[in-house]
């Protein structure tokens, strides 16, 4: 079985979660840039990302469905 973790949401915590994950954003933009990518590729990095997500949720969703 797979774990995730999955921060608590109190009205602080979430809006912490929130910074953190701009400043991730963020930092993963800078770094991407700095090196050389340009902005095609930071679309194909999100594009790739996303897809992943995606994938993992319709997998969740199939693996809930079937378990019903």
């Amino acid at each position: 079985m797979k774990e995730t973790m999955t921060p608590t949401k109190t009205p602080t915590s979430a809006s912490a979660h929130q910074r953190a994950l701009k400043i991730l954003a963020k930092s993963v933009y800078r770094e991407l840039k700095s090196s050389g990518y340009e902005r095609r590729d930071m679309i194909a990095f999100t594009t790739e990302l996303l897809d992943l997500v995606t994938n993992e949720m319709k997998a969740d969703s199939e693996a809930t469905e079937n378990a019903a």
